[in-house]
Parts: structure tokens; C-alpha cells; sequence
């Protein structure tokens, strides 16, 4: 399961659908369903959309200046 979620983050860009998912993973849609339901009390399609809202609100413009510099490589 977190093997999927930090795909899910490292592609949250792109369309992510549930033909994405059963390829990723290689279980059925209804077993990836259920995993959701069982550790994060959501859909996998709402968890993608809910991540993607969270990390609109992380943008550049709305993190102060010391956070987003601190978040900069060395």
C-alpha cells in the first residue's frame, strides 16, 4: 500500500485513472478498492484528487519564504 501512495504522489501530475492503478500495482480494481477502504477510509480515486487539492495549496506563492528556501537541495 505505500509502495502505491508514493507512486501516486510521484505521478500525481498525470492522469491517473483505475486502468493506471491495476497496472502499477497488479492487483484488480476491486482489491485496490478495498485496500483504500481498509487503511485510508477513502476511494483510491477520491485519495488522487484529495492529494491533488492538498498539494495545490502547498504552491510556492503560499509558503513563506525561510519554509520554501529550507526545502531547497544544498
Amino acid at each position: 500500500m505505500e509502495n502505491l501512495l508514493i507512486w501516486i504522489d510521484e505521478h500525481i501530475q498525470d492522469p491517473i485513472g483505475w486502468t493506471e492503478l491495476v497496472a502499477h500495482i497488479g492487483f484488480d480494481h476491486r482489491t485496490i478498492q478495498n485496500l483504500f477502504f481498509k487503511y485510508k477510509a477513502i476511494t483510491p480515486i477520491n485519495w488522487i484528487r484529495k492529494r491533488r487539492e492538498e498539494l495545490r495549496s502547498y504552491s510556492a506563492p503560499t509558503i513563506h519564504p525561510m519554509i520554501f528556501n529550507a526545502m531547497l537541495p544544498d
